[in-house]
């Protein structure tokens, strides 16, 4: 990529310390199975508590993964944490955002002109980084007349 205009990264922290919590709580099960010492309790607090192990190692996992949005005058890359989404400037046709009845989440959307498209939530990356991305965006359009914006949600920078 050249000249970078911007990039935005974020990790699911929620996920993260949701991971922990489970963990310990599997923890704790097992050493009260231990304590009890009752063959049967000993047998469900393993089995349970390797579960709730299992269970926070893989979201620890998924928390731990980086998304990033990369911004260049020539590109623009999504990545989870392998490339999903790359594109030329000029390949845009429709950057966009909106929000999906009845929910809390806005979306970024970028589309290329053979349908490719990349959909961004706030349920991954802060509003204020989407709104940052969306503006990046926007004035790259001043060279690249062909793409069309849909400001649905009032993220343009007069705003």
């Amino acid at each position: 990529m050249s000249e970078q205009i911007s990039e935005y990264s974020t990790t699911l922290k929620s996920f993260t310390y949701l991971s922990y919590l489970i963990i310990i709580l599997s923890i704790l099960y097992i050493v009260t199975g231990v304590m009890d010492g009752d063959k049967e309790a000993l047998a469900q607090s393993f089995s349970g508590g390797l579960l709730g192990l299992f269970a926070g190692g893989f979201l620890n996992f998924f928390g731990r993964k980086k998304r990033t949005l990369k911004i260049s005058k020539e590109k623009v890359e999504y990545h989870n944490p392998k490339v999903v989404f790359s594109a030329d400037i000029g390949d845009i046709v429709l950057v966009k955002s909106f929000k999906e009845m009845n929910r809390k989440t806005e979306n970024l959307v970028v589309m290329t002109s053979d349908e490719n498209i990349l959909t961004i939530s706030t349920a991954f990356f802060s509003r204020n980084k989407l709104i940052s991305a969306f503006n990046d965006l926007k004035k790259l359009s001043t060279e690249y007349p062909d793409i069309t914006f849909e400001d649905d949600r009032a993220w343009g920078e007069n705003n």
